[in-house]
Formats: structure tokens, C-alpha cells, sequence
């Protein structure tokens, strides 16, 4: 059986995130979904896109009804946030190590493959929200 992977274009069609000048981070975040797309079903993983209409509340919901029956998978949710710095960072569940450990490996090898730095695997718990919904 195919692992799934439900991937998620962060914020929605609606909400555009980051915007500088005609630059939205939404429509950023779909360009690199759908480059993910094809590349991970190549590797042999089920990919489930989340659909851009769905506001953060709709798509947790939206993945939280498919995954009820998995066994394994992963839900990401893509961002290119723009609060400074450089590099890419993955945020985990802050009470589970397994969570960590699959961060750090993800991250990793995303750095790895792009060429960029590495800024760490961090507890969803060190936001400005103290909790990230998509994760919890």
C-alpha cells in the first residue's frame, strides 16, 4: 500500500499570505505544490492535494476526514513566509519526538536537494501562536 502525503498550498485562494508588491505567497505556494506533485508520485506515494478554495479551518478538516483511515501519512502545508532571514524551516508537534524525528529528516533532505540552509526543525510551540493548528 502507497504511503499518502496530503499536501496543502498554505493559506487559500483567498488569504494571500506574504504579499510583496504583485508577489503573493499563496500563488507561490501552489507553484511549488504542483512541482511536488508529479516528483512525489514518481517516488511511489499517494498524493492528496488539498483544494485552494479551503480556508486554514476547512483544510485541516478536509485532511482530518481522509486520514482517519490511514494507517501511515504525512500532511504538509507549504509556506514562503517572508518574516526575514533565508533558508527553510520545518515546524513539528511539540510533544512528540517521532514528530521531531520525521522534521529534522524531512528538512534535511529538502535543504539538502535545494541547496539552501538548513534554519531547523522547530516545536510549533515557538510561533507567535504557541500552537500551529495544521499540526495539532
Amino acid at each position: 500500500m502507497k504511503k499518502t502525503i496530503f499536501l496543502n498550498a498554505g493559506h487559500s485562494l483567498k488569504d494571500p499570505g506574504a504579499v510583496r508588491g504583485s508577489v503573493r505567497e499563496n500563488i507561490i505556494n501552489i507553484q511549488v505544490r504542483n512541482h511536488l506533485v508529479p516528483l512525489l508520485k514518481k517516488y511511489g506515494f499517494k498524493v492528496e492535494v488539498v483544494p485552494d478554495e479551503l480556508n486554514l479551518i476547512q483544510s485541516i478538516r478536509w485532511v482530518n476526514q481522509r486520514a482517519k483511515s490511514l494507517n501511515d501519512g504525512l500532511a504538509l502545508s507549504l509556506h514562503c513566509n517572508a518574516g526575514g532571514g533565508t533558508g527553510a524551516e520545518c515546524f513539528y508537534y511539540a510533544e512528540s519526538e517521532e514528530s521531531k524525528r520525521m522534521a529534522e529528516k524531512l528538512l534535511s533532505g529538502y535543504c539538502e536537494e535545494l541547496k539552501i540552509k538548513n534554519r531547523g526543525a522547530k516545536p510549533d510551540t515557538a510561533t507567535r501562536f504557541k500552537r500551529l493548528g495544521w499540526i495539532r
